[in-house]
């Protein structure tokens, strides 16, 4: 089986020793990860930089000071390029912020590398010339992985000791930091790095120009769920909709509140934490960007499939969560913010068709038994983007 996203990016370290022992913990190096399918090349991000409108994307930034002048665009919101030449020449670093929006291939990477760590991912990409900065010290509120794809940059890293700050934590520069704190760490092309969410970091490039991704992660907290879960159990008790004494109306006695906290503790069903969490994940899937959950191909050729001995193809569902459930009229599908009624569909057969991540052979998985009302469940699910078709380059990692 091809291996997930997160796995890409660790190379041989495994995912659950990446979850137990350094996710939101401490920083990991992973040397010449050739496993890494995901990296960015100086004509690709050019290429960017080239299209019409880009501007709100792209900072240019030497030292934290950022140049804003309007003489970096010219006609139809193209941006000069003799500006940004001289930019670079006088040392600054080009940001494209949120990459993932442009180019597919990083669109699709995010999306399914959020789903797997239950967060929003977003992708930037920065070109910075030799021996130049672009950032003072500053820590994140969002845990990065940073993936080197062209040159050397050297970091200066806190490894160990963050206090993990919330999503809506200001983030800092840092005029005076103890650089004893900071350990330096040398980022070559194919090296991965990954840092949890308020280390102290900055980076220099090296003897030639820099070119590095960061995957930025922001996280569902444990908070957000326990506000949601207050929310659905609002919906149920009038004593959790009433008004909170604030003002003058303010007591010294706190009694309400915490028979408020032991009543959530001890009240909440399971089904409602349930029922709140699902809640979060398909609002987390409409803020990512995604890739057509399927893709036109599959739905195009699905139409082509008319000939029965012609179902000896492979499938995958797509990478976003999917909600399914029974109605009198059918199969009810619902997936990132939209859904659909299938007819004449159970709920084990959708369910088997989607019920799990890995490629499979459509006549094995359905035992030979592929009847006209199969076929058409079958395309639907294709032409609605739940599955795609697998093509041969896919099926090597199977």
């Amino acid at each position: 089986m091809a291996p997930g996203r997160l796995q890409e990016l660790l190379g041989e370290l495994e995912a659950s020793a990446f979850l137990k022992e350094h996710y939101e913990q401490k920083c990991l190096l992973i040397k010449k990860n050739r496993f890494n399918s995901i990296k960015l090349n100086l004509s690709e991000f050019e290429d960017l930089l080239c299209l019409p409108g880009i501007r709100p994307l792209l900072r240019i930034v030497k030292q934290q000071q950022e140049d804003q002048n309007p003489a970096a665009v010219i006609e139809a919101g193209h941006i000069s390029k003799s500006y940004l030449l001289g930019k670079l020449a006088q040392g600054n670093t080009l940001v494209l912020n949120d990459i993932h929006r442009l180019e597919p291939r990083l669109q699709t990477f995010a999306a399914e590398l959020g789903w797997e760590l239950g967060c929003y991912c977003a992708v930037n990409a920065y070109l910075t010339p030799p021996g130049t900065q672009a950032l003072k010290p500053h820590f994140d509120s969002h845990d990065i992985f940073a993936i080197q794809c062209h040159g050397s940059k050297l970091w200066f890293v806190q490894t160990e000791g963050t206090q993990l700050p919330t999503l809506s934590t200001h983030q800092p520069v840092l005029e005076q930091v103890e650089h004893a704190q900071l350990k330096p760490i040398e980022l070559e092309t194919d090296d991965v790095m990954y840092l949890p969410r308020g280390s102290i970091h900055y980076a220099v490039a090296q003897q030639e120009s820099s070119l590095h991704l960061t995957i930025g992660l922001y996280p569902i907290e444990w908070k957000d769920l326990a506000s949601a879960i207050v929310e659905e159990m609002a919906n149920q008790h009038l004593a959790l909709r009433k008004a909170v004494p604030i003002g003058q109306r303010k007591e010294d006695d706190l009694s309400g509140i915490k028979d408020i906290l032991k009543f959530l503790a001890e009240q909440t069903p399971n089904h409602v934490v349930r029922s709140a969490m699902d809640r979060i994940e398909i609002n987390l899937k409409r803020r990512q960007p995604q890739p057509m959950a399927g893709s036109l191909t599959s739905a195009i050729e699905s139409s082509e499939l008319v000939d029965f001995s012609r179902w000896d193809i492979w499938v995958q569902r797509c990478p976003e969560p999917i909600q399914i459930q029974s109605q009198a009229s059918g199969v009810r599908v619902e997936i990132g913010g939209y859904g659909f009624t299938i007819p004449l569909a159970s709920t084990e057969l959708i369910e088997s068709l989607v019920g799990g991540e890995t490629p499979y052979l459509l006549h094995e998985k359905l035992n030979g038994n592929i009847n006209p009302v199969i076929q058409v469940i079958v395309e639907t699910l294709l032409q609605r983007g739940i599955l795609r078709l697998v093509n041969a380059e896919q099926k090597q990692g199977i």
